[in-house]
């Protein structure tokens, strides 16, 4: 299921409902889309309760997603940014098919750490 939130055509934001139960378990967003003369992309971002981990929710919601940003918003790619450290999460969307292009340093600050992260990329031919 979807909640979107686009009062600017910039954001759009899912919840990730359990289909039986409508318990909410987590997020999908789909940010800073981009559509002018030389970019048409997106950053994708997501969570999932720790208690849904490795039961397939963030995949689904993550393919539905991207689904979403080609066919729907028309865009051509779409980034995701992953902590260089956060092993689950990069499987996760290593099993979306999404490819690593490569290591941002120092791409985050939050407080006084600062976090290398991964860079990977879905395009339309990836699903």
């Amino acid at each position: 299921k979807s909640n979107l939130s686009r009062a600017d055509g910039k954001d759009y934001n899912f919840a990730i409902i359990e289909e039986f139960t409508g318990e909410y378990i987590g997020e999908v967003k789909i940010m800073d889309v981009k559509r002018d003369y030389c970019e048409c992309n997106a950053a994708l971002a997501y969570w999932v309760r720790s208690d849904w981990f490795r039961k397939g929710a963030a995949s689904s919601a993550i393919k539905q997603a991207a689904l979403f940003a080609f066919d729907e918003l028309k865009l051509l790619r779409l980034k995701i940014m992953i902590d260089l450290n956060n092993a689950p999460s990069q499987k996760v969307i290593e099993s979306c098919s999404a490819k690593f292009e490569g290591v941002l340093r120092n791409q985050w600050k939050f407080g006084s750490r600062v976090f290398n992260i991964k860079l990977y990329s879905l395009i339309p031919e990836d699903l």
